[in-house]
């Protein structure tokens, strides 16, 4: 395994709740996260919706103010960068956003969207059309796209110009946000393959954020699960697939549809879980998940478990959890 390309560090964020005359309680989006993501790899992020994966997301990219935590980018505290330290930084880590119909500008031409990072990252103009041409190349788009707008484009089109345009100020990572959840199914399998041949070829860095199951499985070498801002599982994708330890990631992986139909007399492998979500602007004290938990133990009730290793780099945060169990 490579060294850590991106590291957090118990990172947290709370948002404000607001309140005009009666101060609301904030929502914990995210709680105490650490996580080691290596340079080349493909880390999945999968979780309810919800639970924190999009905020983190911006979290480490820094497009956020975290409440507390650090996160190190290629061995550089970027939480602690300002002003030009922190734009020659950003260049190297780029987002995907989920919904292209929204991530770009309707008024700007397609030029005009690949060449706003350009700009800002004072790549000299000479170098734009050529970066262009490349960039188009490489999504499968055809250059007289440049003079069309993002209404003209199909679905699949916008969101490869958002990839596009994250990758053509030439970054390490990328981080993409859910960018096939607001696809055609038809046209998903062809961004997700565009994805994985651009992160071989360029030697890309690469966090999925998902709800998809099977999508974070196709694209993933290891896969991180989230539940209400914690970060409760980070596993190997074939040992997560094979042998979940933590009960909500049972649940995850049991609600998950299939292609496959049951095999005549095996039992059906279900999690069903009991009880209510917790709010974020109030979780109980203790695990998240032991409102729906099979497993539940008093331990659950007072404290939250941490992150430990419990095999071979794999971590869990579970009262209840052992490999074979």
């Amino acid at each position: 395994m490579t060294e850590p390309l991106l590291v957090a560090n118990h990172l947290s964020k709370t948002f404000d709740g607001g309140g005009l005359f009666r101060k609301r309680p904030g929502v914990r989006a995210v709680q105490d996260v650490s996580v080691k993501i290596h340079a080349g790899e493909a880390f999945g992020l999968v979780g309810e919706s919800g639970c924190g994966k999009s905020t983190l997301a911006r979290l480490l990219l820094r497009l956020l103010e975290p409440s507390a935590g650090t996160v190190h980018f290629n061995g550089v505290e970027i939480t602690a960068l300002r002003g030009d330290g922190l734009r020659s930084h950003r260049r190297m880590m780029q987002m995907v956003f989920q919904d292209p119909y929204a991530s770009l500008n309707p008024r700007m031409s397609i030029h005009g969207i690949l060449s706003e990072p350009l700009r800002a990252h004072a790549i000299p103009r000479a170098e734009w059309p050529a970066r262009m041409m490349q960039m188009l190349d490489q999504v499968g788009l055809p250059q007289s796209i440049l003079g069309r707008y993002p209404h003209e484009l199909s679905g699949g089109q916008r969101q490869r110009v958002g990839i596009a345009r994250a990758l053509i100020v030439e970054p390490a990572l990328i981080i993409a946000d859910e960018p096939v959840a607001a696809l055609d199914v038809s046209v998903q399998a062809q961004v997700l393959n565009l994805l994985l041949d651009l992160r071989k070829r360029l030697k890309l860095t690469l966090v999925f954020i998902a709800h998809d199951l099977p999508v974070v499985q196709y694209i993933s070498d290891r896969v991180g699960v989230m539940l209400l801002g914690h970060l409760v599982e980070v596993a190997d994708r074939e040992a997560l697939y094979r042998e979940p330890l933590h009960p909500y990631t049972r649940m995850l992986l049991a609600a998950a549809p299939t292609l496959h139909a049951p095999v005549p007399g095996q039992p059906r492998r279900s999690v069903v879980p009991q009880g209510e979500l917790p709010s974020p602007a109030s979780p109980p004290p203790g695990c998240p998940f032991q409102s729906r938990c099979p497993l539940v133990q008093p331990a659950c009730r007072r404290t939250m478990p941490d992150l430990i290793d419990v095999a071979d780099g794999r971590t869990v945060a579970c009262h209840a959890a052992k490999p074979g169990a």
